[in-house]
């Protein structure tokens, strides 16, 4: 793939989970927590593609390094999807998964800023929201 078509994708990639973490924070703002994390799931497996079974097992870093520099914006939009999968888990009061999803956001979040990944405003409210977590 050039170098001008990947990033065009991952463009409309970046939109697409930003849509969709949207559309889970509507889900989870009425309540309807199993909608939102089947989306969620979806997404996620939309961003790691193929790929994803064996990111989803392997520490940050290492995710980092098999995404690679030109597809560390995946780790990013991962750690989002990460996140967000917390905040699910402790809107719906379960703060034992949501403390391991928030730990494993934080994670990749810094494995990508490691690797080069330019972290957005969005990005740091949800480290600032992970780190304040105190389930």
């Amino acid at each position: 793939m050039t170098l001008m078509i990947r990033k065009d994708y991952i463009e409309r990639l970046i939109e697409r989970v930003m849509q969709a973490l949207a559309q889970m924070a509507r889900l989870v703002a009425t309540g309807q927590f199993d909608p939102a994390l089947e989306l969620l799931r979806r997404t996620s497996a939309e961003v790691l593609g193929p790929m994803g079974p064996l990111m989803e097992r392997l520490d940050a870093r290492s995710a980092a390094e098999l995404a690679g520099r030109f597809e560390i914006d995946r780790i990013r939009l991962y750690a989002a999807l990460t996140c967000e999968e917390a905040a699910i888990h402790e809107a719906r009061g379960d703060a034992a998964r949501a403390a391991a999803c928030y730990r494993r956001g934080l994670e990749l979040y810094e494995a990508g800023a490691a690797a080069g990944a330019r972290l957005l405003p969005a990005d740091e409210e949800r480290i600032a929201a992970a780190r304040a977590f105190r389930g």
